[in-house]
């Protein structure tokens, strides 16, 4: 197992409740011994003009899977993950309907993670592979990530 912390998805949900994922309907479902699983239930604001899938959807999607996962895997007490690489592939339109992405690390490193994540539609078949590469930031003064960070940290405590 690669998880550092394990918060229950309550936890999860209250982590991300002010931010881009609880506005764009990001639901995040499972965590297994290594992967994160998360879904979104496609709505018009997820859509480009044309009426599919927006891409940049599936790259926030990703980026946000493989965001809780390094958050998962680090010591927050010290420690906080940026993006600073998303390379995704969209392989096929989707209009509607639930849309589900698997992240899975690929590389836990000191100060860098892989993560590759996968976007199925109900038919489980391939719609976006993504490529997430995060840094890992040491921070000098705990204060101000501390609240932000709580909901996981605490988790982490209990268990």
């Amino acid at each position: 197992m690669i998880w550092v912390n394990r918060p229950s998805m309550e936890d999860i949900k209250l982590f991300f409740s002010k931010s881009m994922e609880a506005h764009m309907g990001f639901e995040f479902c499972e965590m297994g011994n290594d992967y994160i699983t998360g879904k979104i239930e496609i709505s018009d604001h997820h859509r480009q003009p044309i009426g599919v899938l927006h891409g940049g959807t599936g790259a926030a999607f990703s980026e946000s899977l493989a965001n809780l996962g390094t958050h998962l895997t680090i010591d927050l007490d010290h420690f906080y993950g940026l993006c600073v690489d998303l390379n995704i592939n969209h392989l096929r339109p989707v209009r509607s309907g639930t849309i589900y992405g698997k992240a899975t690390a690929l590389h836990l490193g000191r100060r860098t993670q892989v993560w590759n994540v996968e976007i199925k539609d109900k038919y489980n078949q391939l719609i976006s592979a993504a490529r997430v590469t995060k840094a890992l930031i040491e921070h000098k003064d705990h204060a101000p990530l501390q609240e932000v960070f709580n909901p996981l940290i605490d988790a982490k405590k209990d268990n």
